[in-house]
């Protein structure tokens, strides 16, 4: 490969070994999965292959000059002008690896055996289930590794993230297969209204409005003189 795109591949996309690809490996091979393959077309792989090829589900076409070479795409690479390591994922399997690779990605290793102690602790402690919950939550806080980046952003009380989007949950089951949250915030025992209680009550001016066209636009707003109340659909 020649030219501009040739020279941004082997300056951007050339693995380069570090301690980091062997870490915590017996066997020294590259924790990244290099060198890839030599194949002479791209074809793709069955569920047992793919999990054996750390979640990719097809080998890409791949001379020798470039085992070492990081997937990319040519037209992203011209923009974005920096590393990337970009796969298809052509099936569930392959998602579900990718994500659950990253979702683990900085656990340190002894993490299970923290979190199965502090279980243990709780159910010997107390019966109270939000405290129990309290305690496994503070032992994942302290076992888990945080960059740099969330741990300013916790000391700060800084949100982690922001959504243009809101989503609200409507339980499709029938009535009787619907489940209703406790509150026990009084000596009387009763049920949050959910979004099915605030549909029936709504005015004669929204009756044509199905359940669908009433949640999406309209909104909850708890003050003294509106009915009480925080969300309780389940």
């Amino acid at each position: 490969m020649e030219g501009e795109l040739g020279d941004l591949v082997t300056r951007l996309l050339t693995h380069r070994h570090s301690a980091t690809c062997y870490k915590d490996r017996d066997n020294r091979s590259c924790r990244l999965g290099f060198p890839r393959h030599i194949s002479d077309e791209t074809k793709c792989l069955g569920l047992d292959e793919t999990l054996g090829n750390q979640g990719r589900f097809c080998v890409l076409k791949r001379n020798e000059s470039e085992v070492i070479i990081n997937n990319y795409n040519s037209l992203l690479l011209e923009l974005w002008q920096a590393n990337m390591d970009v796969q298809p994922c052509g099936n569930v399997t392959a998602v579900v690896y990718y994500i659950a690779k990253y979702a683990s990605k900085c656990e340190p290793s002894d993490c299970g055996d923290v979190l199965r102690e502090a279980v243990q602790k709780t159910k010997r402690h107390t019966n109270d289930v939000w405290k129990q919950l309290f305690t496994v939550s503070m032992a994942i806080l302290n076992q888990r590794l945080v960059s740099a980046p969330e741990a300013t952003y916790r000391l700060c009380h800084l949100p982690l993230k922001f959504c243009t989007r809101k989503a609200l949950f409507v339980n499709s089951c029938m009535p009787n297969q619907r489940y209703r949250l406790l509150r026990f915030d009084s000596d009387e025992t009763t049920v949050f209204n959910n979004i099915f209680y605030r549909y029936q009550l709504g005015p004669d001016s929204l009756e044509e409005l199905s359940i669908t066209e009433f949640a999406v636009p309209y909104e909850n707003v708890s003050s003294s003189t509106c009915i009480d109340d925080d969300d309780g659909d389940c």
